[in-house]
């Protein structure tokens, strides 16, 4: 099977990718309007918690999937790992039944209407069944992207023909749980037939989970970090000023999830050449590239988010949301120091395998940014969640670069050539 160009398939990501940011564009200034900061304030909640219980029932599976069916050379090894990834997710469910439960009973804005986080709960366990793992594995990126923008027309449409005053917050939620529903039965009447049936069997989960703890540690624990900071505001504040601080969360991130289809590609991509002896060569100057590549795109979304927040977020959001422009402005020095870690973690060290140096990295940085939080959170609300985010992202790039310059193999990768680079190092990590 001839691999599509990493060029032609990251264009089709991001050209697909465009209607995400359109719904996006369309949904924030939406909810702004219709919902108000109160009622916007107990979806941000619900919507931080489905976040939190999808991460944590994901645990890292996503990652270690694409690397390992991207790397398979045959039809029954991936067919597998396919059923080893069912088994696996389903026993992580408890864990997520148990997070959103207890969640919803913790926090007072969603304890005031239950139903807010139990929809929520039951979001994030649909969504830990996606198989957008799979289709990346196997270079389907259009396939993966396709079935998501199917899943945001669905819920738009719904979204907008039933949301109509500011008590139906509620059916937001509601509409995202049909479409994620739809879409991940679809995927897998897709994937199934291309698989080798008698050899998906459901066992080998907890084995998988021991396999993506370190990976979960790398990366999930800082997602889960960032995802849960609404949610902890929520312990603390009203529903109008979670309203506040997740207006200029969601603005923040719509700059971050620029990001994220690269992943799709990349990851999976990085993975295959260096699975080939003589594409290690090339996956080495991919690493490069996407590096300085994510950099220079982090500094310029921080001068784009402090030069036309003040402009941009009361007409997106509406003049209640005033409030949210300082913070949004403060949450852009985010930009660069998220990129960059992005870029390190996901292009570089974790095709490398070194996976628990990374992991070891990810716990300090979200160990630091959860202590900076318990200390800013209550005498700074908002803001004091924005700080601790800052703390934190910085944090794991001053470790990530103190790890890049000490370790040879990895200094090799700026090397023109690569000719310091260890004859079979790829998959040890001491």
């Amino acid at each position: 099977m001839n691999e599509p160009s990493t060029r032609s398939s990251l264009a089709f990501v991001y050209a697909s990718y465009a209607a995400r940011y359109l719904y996006l564009f369309i949904l924030i200034p939406f909810y702004g309007r219709v919902l108000g900061p109160t009622e916007y304030g107990k979806v941000l909640s619900a919507m931080s918690l489905f976040g939190v219980v999808w991460l944590l029932t994901n645990y890292g599976f996503a990652v270690v999937g694409t690397r390992a069916v991207a790397s398979a050379t045959d039809t029954s090894s991936i067919s597998a790992e396919f059923g080893r990834h069912f088994k696996a997710r389903l026993l992580m469910c408890a864990i997520g039944i148990a997070v959103g439960l207890g969640g919803t009973a913790l926090s007072p804005v969603l304890r005031s209407d239950p139903a807010f986080g139990i929809i929520a709960t039951a979001l994030g366990l649909v969504s830990t069944f996606n198989l957008g793992w799979y289709f990346q594995g196997r270079g389907r990126y259009r396939t993966s992207v396709l079935l998501e923008v199917a899943g945001f027309a669905i819920s738009l449409a719904m979204i907008l023909s039933l949301v109509r005053t500011n008590r139906d917050g509620l059916l937001v939620l509601i509409a995202l749980l049909v479409s994620g529903t739809l879409t991940t039965v679809a995927s897998y009447l897709i994937a199934l037939p291309s698989l080798d049936r008698g050899a998906i069997k459901l066992k080998g989960g907890l084995s998988l989970i021991r396999e993506s703890t370190a990976v979960f540690a790398a990366s999930g624990i800082g997602v889960v970090t960032t995802n849960a900071s609404i949610f902890v505001l929520s312990l603390f504040a009203t529903a109008q000023h979670v309203g506040f601080f997740g207006a200029a969360d969601r603005i923040a991130n719509l700059g971050i999830s620029l990001m994220t289809p690269a992943n799709q590609v990349l990851v999976g991509t990085v993975s295959r050449r260096l699975a080939i002896g003589s594409g290690q060569d090339d996956a080495f100057v991919l690493m490069r590239k996407s590096l300085v590549a994510m950099l220079a795109f982090g500094l310029a979304a921080m001068a784009v988010s402090v030069v036309f927040a003040p402009w941009a977020v009361p007409m997106v959001m509406g003049a209640e949301f005033g409030p949210s422009v300082v913070l949004v402005q403060v949450l852009g020095v985010v930009f660069p120091f998220a990129a960059f870690n992005q870029a390190a973690r996901m292009y570089v060290l974790i095709p490398l395998r070194h996976d628990a140096a990374v992991a070891r990295v990810s716990i300090i940085g979200a160990l630091i940014t959860w202590v900076a939080i318990g200390f800013f959170v209550t005498p700074w609300g908002g803001m004091g969640v924005v700080i601790a985010k800052i703390v934190g992202e910085l944090t794991v790039t001053l470790a990530t670069v103190i790890i890049m310059l000490r370790d040879r193999e990895l200094r090799s990768i700026f090397s023109r050539g690569n000719h310091g680079r260890r004859q079979g190092s790829v998959g040890v990590d001491t």
